[in-house]
């Protein structure tokens, strides 16, 4: 197999234990983040004390195909967290 075969067939770098740890961090900040009376933390705030954590965050680096952090949490996350979207402010919750 080539490089660029080996390139496009590689998983990605993180594995499921990343993605296990990353979890377990978030999870973690959601505990101390302000929510409303459905559980629910404004997703802006939530996403502060994530890059605080982990500075380069990326959800792409997660298994994501896309960088954006609402995509990967509807998609790739979605059994473990519920984002939610009122006028133009998007919400988290721990399911």
């Amino acid at each position: 197999m080539d490089k660029i075969s080996e390139a496009h067939t590689k998983k990605p770098e993180s594995d499921d234990n990343s993605l296990s740890d990353l979890i377990v961090i978030i999870r973690e900040i959601m505990k101390n983040e302000e929510k409303d009376e459905k559980g629910f933390a404004n997703f802006s705030e939530f996403m502060k004390e994530l890059y605080n954590k982990i500075p380069d965050f990326n959800p792409k680096n997660y298994g994501s195909v896309s960088s954006k952090a609402t995509v990967f949490f509807e998609n790739v996350l979605k059994k473990h967290f519920t984002i939610k979207k009122i006028n133009n402010a998007y919400y988290l919750k721990v399911v």
